[in-house]
């Protein structure tokens, strides 16, 4: 026989058990499990009758269209006190434990409610008697039962302070999947999702409860319907410093399952019922609020509903207007938090007209409610910027967490007479990490009038790691006329983001720039950025100092040929002189044959001997684009004496191309040491194009 029909029988024979499940009539074998379960393929029956000391619960049947349901549905049956008559629940339980194995016992008398106080009337008088002993044990314990968000009577003395501001609190603020949206002094660890346990379809939550100096348990219980998953996740749970995992095992219990398995748990069990808030109960309360939680909690659930109709639209004026209507009690509050979320929803996710956001706002001031009152300073400001004595306040909300909060504080203090300090506060949100708050505050920062106090700000702002900020701060640099703020702009040339070199190049394009910006775009010059090296090069073809001339020089050897094109064309604009042949002839040496190229045309500008020979001396150059370009230059430039010298060596080159030129050249110096020169060269010359352009200079001279 199995331990199952041990225990069965033994509860027919001990207690006068009258169950259907202990055979037909009665006996004494068969599986309880199986107990009068219909032949029909339809449906599936479960029943049983039980009887403890005279109690008797009647015969409870069970159909269901399914074995499955009809399991529980018989589970949920054993569960239930009023399915019972009250009766038989340690014989119940033994049942419970035999046909719901895995289930953890918990009889849902244990959340019933306390409103039911009269003895019944069809009971017997050891029923009575029963129902009497019960009462009497009830006002000892802790039974604070919010259904319906109404609050039990029967609480003992000691408690009953503590018992009612929690039931307030729970009141105000409704109740969440995982219990109360706000309690005093409760905060949530990741610890609690051990206490989770589901018992015939719902969900039993169990922590610690601090009344006075007696710690005791707090229960939710909401079903799993309530989520969509049919699970929980883990809530955040601790009241006071107490931690659940030792309170319950103070109790003697391991888990959640075994404390609520043990009724003895329940003697001093606080426990909460949550039920499912309606749109029409809530807009019920939201007429006859008793805090500002719940007018928050009431209107985030109407607007929840109205979003999910997807009628949003239709109640969001009667939304706001109802919390208009409740503005007194808002504004009596001292729950800052609250306000300002009320406020919050009606600027935002209701887009409320800014005057009613602005009376509520007025209402909170005028309370002088303690709490933080940014929000609706900052409101009040942007209706009355003659309100001064906000400004301090509204400054400070420009640091708070809210970005909407930081939006409006921008535009608030915009609309008040000038002040450094609140432009430089206004400034440094254009680094705001929301895009809406920077654009408001670039957008303030436009309208400022700026001057060197602003300086320091405004270069921070060149630092940031938003490039947009950096752009601004370029923007605002511009409008200050100093050499710093010049020079913090030659340095945003060489940023990483295009948008905010462009913006950089076109501010100092616009400006009038002296010799005081070129060191600074000289260093631009040796960037790795080879976009900022042309826009520098640019730049510093519009100022006219020598000491540009000298930066554009030493950049002419670029190895981008963009930015060599840049230098060229810059230098090509400007009188060069003797004092650039030698920074020159430092670049005949590159190795790129464009750049010697661009130096030839550079030294044809300069007029006398030293650039003169300085094209002489690169005439053998190994690329014959650099060889024609020196030719080019060299052709317009009357040759002297002075000149033969240098002439001559090139007549020993070994490129035939240089000798040529070079007899050509010789041939307009009038002078004997140009013949002797020819003569020589013509006597040991052995290319006939050589010779013959020999022969052709010699002619000339005579």
């Amino acid at each position: 026989m199995s331990f199952s029909n041990v225990l069965r029988l033994s509860f027919c024979l001990a207690s006068g058990l009258l169950v259907a499940a202990c055979g037909q009539g009665g006996g004494g074998s068969g599986d309880p499990r199986a107990a009068n379960r219909s032949s029909s393929t339809e449906t599936a029956t479960r029943s049983y009758q039980l009887v403890e000391q005279s109690c008797d619960t009647g015969k409870v049947e069970i159909k269901a269209s399914s074995e499955a349901e009809a399991a529980k549905g018989l589970c949920d049956a054993l569960l239930s006190d009023e399915r019972n008559r009250g009766c038989a629940r340690s014989l119940r339980q033994k049942y419970f434990e035999i046909t719901c194995p895995g289930q953890a016992w918990l009889p849902l008398s244990i959340v019933r409610s306390m409103d039911n106080t009269q003895p019944p009337s069809d009971r017997s008088r050891d029923q009575l008697r029963e129902w009497q002993a019960d009462q009497q044990a009830r006002r000892f314990e802790l039974n604070l039962v919010v259904q319906k968000f109404e609050i039990s009577d029967r609480i003992s003395k000691p408690f009953a302070s503590e018992a009612k501001q929690l039931a307030d609190s729970l009141m105000s603020c409704g109740l969440s999947e995982l219990g109360p949206k706000c309690l005093e002094d409760v905060t949530f660890t990741s610890d609690s999702a051990k206490q989770l346990v589901t018992i015939g379809g719902l969900v039993y939550f169990v922590t610690e409860l601090k009344l006075r100096s007696v710690s005791v348990p707090l229960l939710f219980k909401f079903p799993v319907s309530n989520t969509n998953t049919g699970s929980f996740k883990a809530p955040e749970l601790a009241v006071g410093n107490i931690e659940i995992s030792r309170s319950l095992t103070a109790r003697g219990a391991q888990s959640l399952a075994t404390f609520v398995s043990n009724p003895a748990n329940f003697e001093t069990m606080i426990v909460v019922t949550p039920e499912v808030e309606t749109e029409k109960s809530a807009w019920l309360r939201l007429q006859k609020p008793r805090d500002v939680r719940e007018v928050y909690h009431m209107a985030k659930l109407i607007l929840n509903a109205s979003v999910q109709r997807g009628n949003l639209q239709k109640f969001n004026s009667k939304l706001a207007s109802a919390i208009l209507d409740a503005r007194e009690i808002i504004a009596s509050s001292d729950r800052g938090d609250y306000q300002t979320v009320i406020l919050e929803l009606l600027l935002s996710e209701l887009g409320a007209p800014k005057k009613q956001a602005v009376a509520v706002a007025n209402s909170i001031l005028i309370s002088k409610s303690s709490g933080p009152h940014s929000l609706a300073a900052a409101l009040v400001l942007d209706d009355q910027p003659s309100r001064l004595d906000l400004r301090p306040v509204v400054m400070k909300a420009l640091e708070s967490q809210s970005w909407r909060l930081r939006e409006i504080a921008v535009v608030a203090l915009m609309k008040t007479p000038s002040s450094t300090a609140v432009e430089t506060s206004i400034m440094a949100r254009i680094d705001d990490p929301v895009d809406d708050v920077q654009r408001t505050a670039i957008a303030a920062s436009d309208k400022m009038k700026l001057g060197e106090q602003h300086f320091s700000t405004i270069q921070l702002l060149s630092e940031s790691n938003s490039w947009r900020t950096r752009k601004q701060s370029a923007i605002l640099l511009g409008r200050l006329a100093t050499e710093p703020a010049v020079n913090q702009v030659i340095s945003q040339l060489d940023d990483s983001v295009g948008e905010v070199q462009t913006a950089a190049r076109e501010i100092l394009e616009a400006k009038t720039l002296n010799a005081s910006a070129v060191q600074g775009l000289a260093r631009i010059l040796a960037s790795n950025n080879w976009s900022a090296r042309r826009d520098a090069s640019n730049l510093l073809g519009k100022i006219s100092d020598n000491s540009a001339t000298i930066s554009l020089i030493s950049g002419l050897d670029d190895h981008v040929s963009e930015v060599q094109s840049a230098i060229t064309t810059q230098l090509m604009k400007r009188k060069l002189t003797t004092l650039h042949v030698a920074p020159l002839v430092k670049k005949v040496s590159s190795d790129n044959w464009r750049v010697r190229q661009n130096t030839a045309r550079l030294l044809g500008k300069i007029d006398g001997l030293e650039a003169t020979n300085a094209l002489i001396e690169a005439l053998d150059d190994h690329v014959d684009e650099v060889q024609a370009e020196i030719v080019t230059q060299l052709k317009t430039r009357t040759l002297t004496l002075a000149s033969v010298r240098p002439l001559k060596t090139k007549l020993g080159s070994d490129k035939w191309p240089v000798r040529r030129s070079a007899a050509r050249m010789l041939g307009q110096i009038q002078a004997k040491e140009s013949r002797e020169a020819l003569q020589v060269q013509l006597a040991a010359e052995h290319v006939d194009e050589v010779k013959q352009q020999i022969l052709a200079s010699l002619r000339a001279l005579r």
